[in-house]
């Protein structure tokens, strides 16, 4: 086994509530390099006041105490451009005035998501040089297999911030099929890969065909975990601690993170008793609740729901014509895929330990779902496989070498930008879900050069014709070569590498030569675009009864405004925020702006906090901002997010009927995302708007940023057929 070790290479899953690091030792075998005492680490960073950096079990203690400057779960906000978390330079209040007691700007520094993983990752590679007694410089990460493009190469931007040579972006559920597959299975067996980590959720569906694994198919979820449901578990304990303490406790920091890790602990505490206590210390106070496993299964069930939907999913993919081809073994349904084909149903991930989870799979899939004990490392374990010559037990446990060879897919289409002949936009697909990489088309007879400076090409992930629906990632610009003509034809090549990263190139047909280029945000190309104006704005319930939705919403209007630079209409936006005016919390009002991003920053600040209970000052801040003075020839929008019910006039507010005339004067269509209740549907059908019931799409007390934002695309589709009528009709 000589020269085994002779060039390292580390295998990192970097997870969002956990990360471990492994490597294939000199016999061949795929070890774990304990990390503080530990097989995994805590994927938590305190940013100390000195500007040292902690990272792992001492940073998550302190995280009670020093809020602040401890930052956890950032994996999920991987593939946020506009994600910063600020450490403020001092923790002393009094810096923020002068001596004169003026307030001053605190001194303080940013830190993006790929900033603060590469801590994380600096962590492990240090607890890997002092196991192995030797520099680590290169490196296999781990991601889940349904990121898109941006968080992956945000992944890989981590690990060079760290120091590290990246050799290969891997997918997690396939590392964790090698490792689980090495051993355990035969030619043909399909095994379905379920990964319910602690912030991202993926199945896949792999083959083995001797010593090749062949990745099938995927589906998932990148910001749904153990994170989730323990947000869900939180917010409903707060709920029964509200009666003991008479508030919310979620009101205070504090109190909000010692009640995270109490019912972190809860949790993994029913697998052994079916009641748990619960005890928070609240404003000077301390109450204690008693909760069941029941209670939790039934407060997190919307969410483990979602992905069984999503392994389904991957299971009917396998019925695509091409994907079915690929299949080795004879299906008991030669016209059809089912579970009854699937060999193997193996659980990856601390989230799988769950009860209700592996209930639901054997009810989904007619399998016992495998348990390994290795369902916190087999990632990491699995992706060390993919580094080295490693050992295989073959028949009658005889051991031989072998280098093992992974066919992966991309598990989401690429697509360009396109018209239509009738000159509506639509998503054009160049490279379908489910392809083998790496892979590559070459298109030399669909682009040409419509403005002399540069050419821009609109790329996005998905294989939905509606462009709106898909994941749109950027837009690469080209600039155009000296003499180039308008009409010059442009052969360009879309591609996905090995780590499922996109690459396009654009050569100028007529001279052979290569085109440099630039990567921009996502938008429609100028010359594309028609003009229609539409003054925007959102009013956000921000009260504390919106604690656990605030981060879903705050995503969903990011997304709904990262849109708006590729609607063909020009835009202003507003941004109201209400609490509960009858208890002296006033509105904040961020006048019009056409600063896509300086309203995203806006929007980011959002906080949900204050208020009584139900219900609250809808109608104050519909009010504001039906007095916000908008353009002449502008249609004006208004688009209301709230929990809760409006207050009842005898507190002295305006009453529907009012704040109805104040929108129709104004001209104002509402869109209302809001309980279905009669307020809301007047003001939304005298408006000539609509309701979106709030309480039908999501579970009260958690948000989906993903499914938030289909519901925003749905009122953006509304706005989108509201200025076609009135253009059609001017």
């Amino acid at each position: 086994m000589a020269g085994v070790l002779d060039e390292i290479i580390v295998a990192i899953d970097l997870g969002t509530t956990f990360s471990s690091i492994a490597y294939v030792d000199e016999h061949g075998e795929p070890k774990i390099i304990e990390v503080d005492g530990g097989k995994t680490v805590p994927s938590v960073v305190l940013f100390n006041e000195d500007g040292s950096v902690t990272v792992g079990q001492k940073a998550l203690n302190q995280a009670l105490i020093k809020s602040h400057r401890v930052v956890q779960w950032i994996k999920q906000s991987m593939g946020e451009p506009d994600y910063v978390r600020v450490i403020y330079d001092s923790d002393n209040e009094e810096s923020q005035y002068d001596e004169k007691g003026q307030s001053i700007e605190r001194k303080g520094k940013k830190y993006s998501p790929q900033q603060i993983s590469a801590e994380i990752l600096k962590k492990l590679v240090h607890a890997a040089e002092r196991e192995l007694g030797r520099p680590v410089k290169k490196a296999i990460i781990t991601c889940p297999a349904w990121f898109t493009d941006l968080p992956r190469k945000h992944t890989e931007e981590a690990g060079v911030l760290a120091g590290l040579d990246v050799k290969k972006i891997v997918n997690e559920p396939t590392a964790a099929a090698f490792y689980y597959g090495l051993d355990k299975l035969k030619h043909g067996d399909l095994l379905c890969a379920y990964d319910f980590g602690g912030g991202t959720f993926d199945c896949s569906i792999i083959q083995f065909n001797d010593d090749k694994l062949e990745h099938l198919s995927s589906h998932g979820h990148a910001t749904l975990g153990g994170h989730n449901l323990n947000q869900a578990f939180v917010e409903n304990v707060a709920k029964l601690l509200t009666d003991k303490f008479g508030e919310n406790p979620l009101l205070e920091p504090e109190a909000e993170n010692q009640l995270y890790e109490a019912c972190e602990r809860a949790k993994r505490n029913f697998r052994y008793a079916d009641t748990q206590s619960v005890a928070c210390a609240f404003r000077g106070r301390g109450a204690e609740v008693e909760v069941t496993a029941g209670q939790f299964d039934e407060w997190t069930e919307p969410m483990v729901d979602v992905t069984m939907d999503y392994t389904q999913k991957a299971l009917d993919k396998l019925n695509d014509e091409e994907t079915r081809k690929k299949i080795v073994k004879r299906l008991s349904d030669p016209g059809r895929v089912t579970w009854n084909d699937i060999d193997s149903v193996l659980l990856v991930g601390g989230s799988t330990r769950l009860n209700q989870v592996k209930k639901k799979l054997r009810l989904l899939t007619g399998k016992e779902p495998i348990e390994t004990g290795m369902e916190d490392v087999m990632v990491a374990l699995g992706a060390a496989v993919l580094t080295k010559v490693v050992v295989k037990m073959g028949k009658g446990k005889r051991a031989k070498l072998f280098r093992p060879q992974l066919d992966d897919i991309t598990p989401h289409a690429l697509g360009v930008l396109a018209r239509d002949e009738h000159g509506e936009l639509f998503n054009r697909v160049i490279i379908r879900e489910g392809s083998k990489i790496p892979t590559e088309q070459t298109d030399d007879k669909s682009f040409e050069i419509v403005n002399s400076e540069h050419f821009d090409m609109p790329v996005m992930q998905g294989s939905d014709e509606d462009y709106r629906l898909c994941t749109l990632d950027k837009t690469y610009r080209f600039k155009c070569l000296p003499g180039t003509t308008t009409g010059a034809r442009l052969a360009v090549t879309f591609a996905y590498d090995e780590s499922n990263k996109i690459q396009v190139k654009a050569i100028d047909i007529r001279s052979g030569r290569g085109m440099q280029c630039t990567e921009i945000p996502f938008q429609i190309p100028q010359t594309q675009q028609a003009t229609s104006a539409v003054d925007i704005c959102f009013v956000v319930d921000a009260t504390g009864s919106m604690a656990g939705c605030i981060e879903g919403v705050k995503t969903g209007i990011k997304d709904f405004c990262g849109e708006l630079t590729m609607k063909d209409f020009d835009y202003r936006l507003a941004l109201i925020e209400y609490r509960d005016r009858i208890i002296d919390e006033p509105t904040k009002k961020y006048d019009w702006t056409d600063d896509v991003e300086k309203f995203r920053t806006w929007v980011g600040a959002l906080t949900a906090d204050g208020g009584g209970d139900e219900p609250e000052s809808a109608l104050d801040g519909m009010a504001v901002g039906a007095r916000m003075p908008a353009r002449d020839q502008a249609a004006r929008v208004m688009v209301l997010i709230t929990d809760a019910s409006c207050h009842d006039p005898d507190y002295g507010q305006l009453t529907s009927a009012a704040v109805a005339g104040l929108l129709k004067t104004a001209g104002i269509k509402l869109f209302a995302i809001a309980p279905r209740l009669p307020v809301y549907e007047r003001l939304t059908r005298e408006t000539g708007g609509e309701l979106n019931d709030f309480n039908e799409n999501f579970r009260v007390g958690y948000v989906d940023p993903h499914a938030f934002s289909r519901v925003l695309g749905d009122v953006g589709f509304a706005v989108r057929d509201a200025l076609l009528r009135a253009r059609r009709t001017s």
